[in-house]
């Protein structure tokens, strides 16, 4: 790519934009898109594209590819942002800004709605008269959370409408819940329950840790050791509680703290969560600097609830734009500021925070390229692999067979580059061939960019058939090479083009961790597929087993209702009126299905 030139028709395109605002799309000669983005100034953004020096490689990567750019003309930024995202979410393009983690952070739910309340894992809040804690930033707190209150309140942990059981389930007899399944319950007792999930929630852990001392205190006393030491445990989980729920602020606010700092060619940005005027989360963010700002707020805050104030420090150049866009996305006034007052507190533990997470990545990233520069000595590659894709193959006697790929950046997952391939045109067993398939039909896509190195899971005759695809597919610049397994008294080895001898892996070598983390994750991601599509034939077939469904009944079914748990969802009346199914058939599929989900 050093010295390539963008192509005529591309430059051309360019000269003709307009001297306004709108949103520019970068496509390749097949017409797919490849980025999307937004300027105040069209002509000027684009031309800074052709600037090849004083742009990332990745954008390089992106112009290099693209033959053509065309834009549509905004009347305000605003529009063009909304329109940008709205683009964005409907293409994905493979060049854009997207942030590992922008699903939507999860909030614990008080379901106030039953008799017997209990508390979910909720990914968006409802105006359903429950009552809704979060969101909890990384997504795992909000799961210890909930562990540690159901060591503490034994509410009930089975969702919906309560269904009445002879025997309550294992929580009951592990002193988790009171079993209002099997049992009845007192509803004053279930209710001093909820009052105090709800005390602990609304941050006024430190009444309830007072009770429990003292009960702690009155069992000792009485000699009842057993639910001395149980209510010890419930007092040590709580206070694990009130740790992560630093009461930050003296009244209960929503507020979102966002402090940033670009330095040596990234951005970095640390978020505090604040709710209720408790700190529930933070996390920090590493971007490329191209599209900044306005990207990690297009991407975190779509689909989640937004609270009426964000702190941004430093100010951006962008706010006007970005508080137009969190307001059309909240349907309310949302505003940005700098903070002020008791705010200023937590803005120094985020600039302490961002400190901290500025360094981790720092160390990470060198950590990271001493491991592939090592990499790239003991496997003898021409350059050091940035971007290293690894391939495996799973298959059950020959049937489900799935080829797995798996993408490393930079020595780290890139879990958007993952991709899964139904072999097609293999029967039987030949690992060979559906390795040859799976290769072959990752290097039709032309749009995806190339790694410097393939590793290819398997031995040599694997490595051979990675070498003729490349040839077949006349694609230069990626090396490979074949990762075997350990076996018998044989360590990891790694087999290169043109050798008949394997290189021997030392297996405490860092090298050798990284390369199996790798094989194994290409593993872990080919097999959970193949387990879903066997359980989806199993399922499937299943419904030929029912006395008259044959084959041609069992393919109209799953294409009427989709699934096998939607035909047992269906009614019986539903199931009869499709054409060969007799309402006494439809009988016999509800009874069979039943008794098949117990």
């Amino acid at each position: 790519m050093k010295g390539f030139s963008p192509l005529p028709r591309l430059v051309a395109s360019i000269e003709g934009a307009p001297v306004t605002t709108g949103v520019y799309i970068f496509k390749d000669a097949q017409g797919r898109v490849l980025y999307v983005g937004k300027a105040k100034d069209l002509r000027s953004r684009l031309k800074s594209y052709l600037q090849l020096n004083h742009i990332t490689p990745k954008i390089r990567h992106m112009v290099s590819r693209a033959v053509m750019v065309e834009w549509m003309e905004t009347a305000s930024d605003l529009e063009a942002f909304i329109l940008e995202s709205n683009l964005i979410k409907a293409r994905r393009p493979p060049y854009n800004v997207m942030l590992k983690d922008d699903k939507r952070y999860p909030y614990l739910c008080l379901v106030l709605s039953d008799p017997y309340p209990y508390l979910e894992l909720v990914r968006r809040p409802r105006d359903d008269g429950s009552l809704y804690y979060g969101p909890y930033v990384p997504a795992w707190a909000v799961r210890e959370t909930m562990g540690l209150i159901n060591k503490i309140f034994p509410l009930r942990q089975c969702r919906g409408p309560l269904k009445k059981r002879v025997r309550p389930c294992l929580n009951f007899q592990m002193g988790r819940c009171l079993g209002p399944c099997a049992h009845p319950i007192d509803q004053g007792e279930y209710a001093s329950l909820v009052k105090g999930v709800r005390r602990v929630l609304d941050g006024k852990g430190q009444e309830v840790l007072k009770e429990l001392e003292a009960r702690m205190e009155s069992f000792s006393q009485g000699l009842r050791f057993e639910d001395a030491a149980r209510v010890r445990d419930q007092i040590f989980a709580l206070k694990r509680i009130m740790e992560r729920q630093r009461v930050l602020l003296p009244r209960e606010r929503d507020l979102d703290f966002i402090v940033w700092r670009e330095e040596g060619g990234s951005l970095y940005l640390f978020l505090l969560v604040v709710r209720r005027g408790m700190l529930l989360g933070e996390k920090g963010f590493a971007l490329e600097p191209q599209e900044g700002m306005e990207a990690f707020f297009r991407e975190y805050y779509r689909g989640k609830e937004i609270p009426s104030k964000v702190v941004l420090v430093p100010p951006h150049t962008a706010k006007a734009d970005l508080q137009g866009w969190l307001t059309h996305l909240g349907g309310k006034r949302i505003r940005i500021t700098q903070g002020r007052g008791e705010e200023r507190i937590l803005l120094s533990l985020a600039w302490e925070k961002l400190e901290q997470f500025m360094e981790e990545c720092r160390v990470l990233r060198e950590r990271a390229k001493a491991l592939l520069e090592d990499l790239a000595r003991l496997l003898c590659l021409c350059q050091v692999p940035r971007r290293i894709e690894t391939y495996d193959v799973s298959n059950l006697t020959g049937r489900e067979a799935v080829g797995s790929m798996v993408t490393f950046l930079d020595g780290e997952p890139a879990r958007e580059g993952y991709r899964h391939f139904t072999i097609r045109t293999v029967e039987g067993i030949d690992d060979y061939a559906m390795m040859g398939e799976t290769l072959a039909r990752r290097l039709n896509h032309r749009e995806w960019e190339l790694p410097q190195l393939m590793v290819i899971d398997g031995g040599k005759g694997h490595l051979e058939t990675a070498l003729r695809v490349l040839k077949e597919k006349d694609v230069e610049g990626v090396e490979v090479r074949a990762l075997a397994k350990e076996r018998e008294q044989r360590f990891e080895r790694v087999y290169f083009p043109g050798e008949t001898e394997p290189l021997v892996l030392e297996p405490s070598s860092p090298v050798t961790h990284l390369l199996q983390r790798m094989r194994d994750e290409a593993h872990r991601f080919g097999i959970s597929h193949h387990r879903r599509l066997r359980k989806k034939g199993q399922l499937s077939s299943l419904l030929e087993e029912i006395p008259g469904v044959g084959p041609r009944r069992r393919e109209r079914l799953l294409e009427t209702f989709g699934s096998v748990e939607a035909v047992a969802k269906a009614s019986e009346e539903e199931l009869s009126s499709l054409r060969g199914v007799t309402p006494s058939l439809a009988q016999r599929i509800k009874v069979f299905l039943k008794t098949l989900n117990g």
